[in-house]
């Protein structure tokens, strides 16, 4: 049979309940299908934003490509699994066994699942005016003036980023390495958010078209400044997805204060020059 999926190629990849975008790292057939006719292609993959350590074999029926039904797909599950962890306050005795029978094989199969299993946490990162004003003007370039952010982006997340290290050294003569890795966590973080959490709908035609033209280039190579504003305020949801522990967020929020800070000095990276005008024919693809 074809082949359907290349090394290296940028996929969706359904674990336990959940689908994650992933990146395929080998892809290993056998001469003779599986008993009951599946098939024998086993594919590598590795799950954007998370430690190599998760990395898996999993067969290809587990794969999907990335285009709008399917990342629908991945809203709609990751939904669910909000829905169905939500705060409650009260143990679901009638699926107890159940509970028991997953926390078990949480033990034995490491798996890249955040699950809330506490209360949410407050996550005071703050956003000035300067750049909230900057966030409304991007929402309505896209989703009223149907523009799109022009990618590759001019200067994108990685250059934004290693440009305010920069500066920071330059200025204070050395920064926090607990900083430094904050921010590649933050570019880590934007890798594996922007298609499920970042992206309005007019722009998920576009995103497509991305990931199709740049293969096996990260995200933040592409995607400018106005996505990662984006990102940076909604990290409180995303910090709880995450299920950090508190002491550590209010240790990230601190060392992201100044980031923020350079991002509203920084105005010309969310100017209208950082976008284009869709055209006609992308509207009709977009609906």
């Amino acid at each position: 049979m074809p082949k359907k999926f290349s090394e290296g190629d940028l996929v969706l990849c359904h674990h336990g309940s959940m689908i994650y975008e992933a990146r395929i790292v080998k892809i290993q057939s056998k001469d003779k299908p599986h008993v009951g006719g599946q098939s024998a292609i086993r594919v590598k993959v590795h799950y954007n934003g998370w430690n190599t350590k998760w990395d898996e074999w999993v067969p290809e029926g587990r794969i999907l490509q990335i285009n709008e039904a399917n990342l629908a797909k991945q809203r709609a599950v990751m939904e669910d699994h909000k829905k169905s962890h939500g705060i409650s306050g009260k143990p679901k005795s009638k699926k107890g066994s159940d509970e028991a029978t997953r926390s078990k094989r949480r033990r034995t199969e490491p798996v890249p699942e955040a699950v809330e299993t506490k209360p949410r946490i407050a996550v005071n990162l703050s956003i000035d005016d300067t750049l909230k004003g900057l966030l409304v003007d991007d929402w309505d370039l896209v989703n009223r003036q149907k523009h799109l952010a022009i990618v590759p982006a001019a200067i994108p997340v990685d250059r934004v980023i290693d440009e305010f290290i920069t500066e920071s050294r330059e200025t204070l003569g050395r920064i926090p390495s607990s900083t430094t890795e904050v921010l590649l966590g933050l570019k880590d973080y934007f890798n594996a958010t922007l298609g499920c959490k970042l992206l309005y709908r007019f722009e998920r035609a576009h995103y497509s078209d991305v990931l199709s033209s740049n293969p096996g280039v990260p995200l933040t190579q592409l995607y400018g400044a106005p996505f990662l504003l984006r990102l940076l305020v909604k990290f409180g949801e995303i910090m709880n997805d995450l299920d950090v522990d508190g002491e550590v967020v209010d240790l990230v929020v601190k060392q992201l204060e100044e980031f923020v800070k350079y991002l509203s000095r920084r105005s010309e990276l969310f100017g209208v020059d950082n976008y284009t005008v869709a055209p006609l024919e992308y509207h009709r693809r977009s609906l």
